[in-house]
């Protein structure tokens, strides 16, 4: 129980809002009701429920506090991932830059080489071709010569035939004949 000295202040309280009411010094309008009792309702809910209050307050607090550390543990979590993403997108582009610096100097050897071979072998097969024309045409000026020799003496029989049988010139005709054959 409450003793004296505890109640004295509320007794007080009491009987001085009794004076000041029948004074008409406090007048009982909406305003003033309303304000009354929330200052009441704040008062006992303050006195009576406000270990109750703080408790349950605190452990919200703590769950709060909870979920906002995971929170963070999540999110740093999170960025480190997407730094260590980053880092391996970062090596895989200067991967592939030195691929592509790799592949362009593979591409111009094989070019060099490409020409210098497609040179030597134009230039064997040129060489080939004038061998064989060599060695052809040698062939076909003996064969050529041969027929001349042929067509020299078919021509000069063919003119000691037709011509009037005159014994000397035939026979320097011959001679003739005869000195350009070796000759040739």
């Amino acid at each position: 129980m409450m003793s004296n000295e505890k109640l004295r202040p509320y007794i007080f309280a009491f009987l001085a809002f009794c004076v000041l009411s029948s004074k008409h010094i406090i007048i009982y309008n909406e305003e003033i009701l309303v304000a009354i009792t929330f200052f009441a309702f704040v008062y006992f809910v303050y006195r009576y429920f406000g270990q109750t209050i703080q408790e349950s307050l605190d452990e919200r607090s703590q769950g709060i506090r909870q979920e906002l550390e995971s929170f963070f543990v999540l999110k740093k979590t999170a960025l480190e991932e997407v730094v260590q993403e980053h880092k391996r997108v970062a090596a895989l582009t200067q991967a592939l830059q030195n691929l592509a610096k790799f592949t362009a100097s593979q591409v111009q050897k094989t070019c060099v080489t490409g020409n210098a071979t497609l040179k030597s072998v134009v230039a064997q097969d040129m060489l080939r071709k004038l061998s064989t024309l060599a060695q052809s045409s040698g062939s076909l000026q003996t064969q050529w010569q041969a027929r001349m020799a042929q067509s020299q003496l078919a021509r000069v029989l063919l003119k000691v035939q037709k011509s009037p049988q005159s014994g000397p010139s035939n026979r320097v005709m011959i001679r003739q004949a005869l000195s350009r054959l070796k000759t040739s």
